[in-house]
């Protein structure tokens, strides 16, 4: 695991406690910290996030986390000893949504072949007999 890996994954677990122990806004409600994509200088972090809710919703605890950002930022000052505390933006993340419409189409995908198979099934049967 390279550097930026490890910082990347310790950061995820610090935005993670802090989100979830110290931020007081009511547009930021439950948050899944799904990814962190730091720059190779350490300067950026990009923190994809996962919520809960409608496209609004999820854009309303994108920008409640946006704005805050300096505080958030600061609390991670205080749990780090790098050289340089990144600047965090973050991005709201709908891949687990994609995952769950992608398994939902194929399970009814494979629900029409059985049902087909079953219904050629039957039909070879009658001719048969």
């Amino acid at each position: 695991m390279s550097r930026i890996e490890k910082v990347s994954e310790f950061i995820k677990m610090e935005l993670a406690d802090i989100i979830l122990r110290k931020v007081r806004d009511d547009r930021v409600g439950f948050v899944t910290i799904t990814d962190v994509v730091i720059s190779k200088d350490l300067r950026v972090a990009k923190i994809y996030c996962s919520t809960f809710g409608d496209e609004k919703s999820r854009q309303k605890t994108v920008n409640g986390l946006n704005q805050a950002t300096g505080f958030i930022r600061h609390e991670l000052s205080q749990r780090v000893t790098f050289k340089f505390v990144p600047e965090l933006r973050f991005f709201s993340d709908d891949s687990l949504e994609r995952g769950t419409r992608i398994l939902s189409k194929l399970k009814e995908i494979e629900k029409q072949r059985e049902t087909k198979n079953i219904s050629e099934n039957k039909k070879r049967n009658k001719k048969s007999k």
